[in-house]
């Protein structure tokens, strides 16, 4: 994606990869207007986007964190609330750690 940014000019896009979403994640939306949150489904395809709302429901552990409730940490933490996006995108490969394959890479997104 960083990549795709680049060779597009979007320098004002800026990226951020992890594994699941933390608490912190919170602070790191909060100077912006505009986030998307993508996610792999296995029962999306290609891809496609849906926007959302802030949610206080999270789950009984806090390593599943939704989007949504990041998005209501973020306006009870710094009283500011992006418009938000989630991304779904179709995945193939479902292993720990497995990377993007080349099928995915190839997928042209229309949002």
């Amino acid at each position: 994606m960083e990549k795709w940014c680049a060779d597009n000019h979007l320098l004002q896009v800026k990226t951020d990869a992890n594994y699941q979403l933390n608490l912190e994640d919170a602070s790191n939306i909060a100077g912006y207007d505009i986030v998307i949150f993508a996610d792999a489904s296995k029962k999306i395809f290609p891809a496609s986007a849906s926007s959302f709302k802030a949610s206080e429901k999270n789950e009984f552990t806090m390593h599943a964190v939704s989007p949504a409730y990041i998005l209501h940490l973020c306006m009870q933490m710094f009283q500011h609330q992006p418009e938000a996006y989630l991304l779904h995108i179709k995945g193939y490969e479902w292993e720990f750690m497995a990377e993007m394959t080349d099928r995915q890479r190839k997928t042209e997104f229309r949002i």
